[in-house]
């Protein structure tokens, strides 16, 4: 079903992942253009010893504001990006719905920025609490939490800790099969680090859209897109 959905909407979906791609770049470049250079470039200085300590001390204040500065700004961007990687999980569940994909609902997500921020911080540190344990717990608990986000997209009035509770009520008895699930794509994703990223044209939509597929299954919740006795192959 999900290459099915894939195939009738192939160019919008590719296209909102090429856009979602540059926006990733978009947010490694404060670090890697701004704050790494000025790293390295502060311990070329150290190592020169015709240095002055007040010189080293002005360079050193000036680096590590602009340093930090980089780092702030990727943050800041990153968060952006989270939000925004929901919206493409929206058009992926429209297109798993056989709605018309539109790229302008990647960013619908924006508008209620606070409310997704707040799911991922909630999640994040539930898992990073759990992984203390050890790392097996951290990732039960990531498949507890991983259908929250559907959850919210198909519920705009729910909260992040009521859609987390019922992400983990949907998965009880599920967590194996979805790792499993997950474990399959691991092939797709060497034909990308083989093809220097460019199978994850395909391989990133049909991804998504698996998962959206996975969560109508599970949830029964199935809209408008194929039954769900249905089967459809496509090469």
């Amino acid at each position: 079903r999900a290459k099915m959905a894939f195939a009738k909407q192939r160019a919008p979906l590719i296209l909102s992942w090429v856009i979602l791609f540059a926006l990733s770049a978009v947010v490694v470049f404060p670090y890697q253009s701004i704050a790494l250079p000025l790293v390295n470039f502060y311990q070329e200085v150290l190592r020169n010893p015709a240095a002055s300590d007040a010189a080293l001390a002005t360079l050193s204040a000036a680096i590590s504001g602009a340093a930090i500065g980089g780092v702030l700004l990727g943050w800041v961007l990153a968060l952006g990006l989270s939000v925004v990687e929901v919206g493409y999980t929206k058009i992926c569940l429209n297109a798993t719905d056989g709605k018309m994909v539109q790229i302008a609902d990647m960013f619908s997500t924006l508008r209620q920025f606070g409310r997704w921020l707040i799911a991922a911080l909630l999640i994040l540190v539930k898992v990073m609490l759990w992984s203390l344990l050890f790392f097996i717990p951290g990732i039960i608990a990531a498949l507890n939490y991983s259908q929250t986000y559907f959850i919210m997209l198909d519920d705009p009035d729910i909260g992040a800790m009521e859609a987390i509770n019922q992400s983990i009520t949907l998965m009880r008895g599920h967590k194996a099969e979805y790792f499993v699930l997950m474990l399959s794509f691991i092939l797709w994703e060497m034909l990308v680090s083989v093809t220097l990223g460019i199978a994850a044209l395909y391989v990133g939509p049909y991804y998504q859209l698996t998962l959206a597929e996975y969560y109508r299954e599970l949830s029964g919740t199935r809209g408008l897109g194929l039954p769900v006795e249905e089967t459809v192959v496509v090469p």
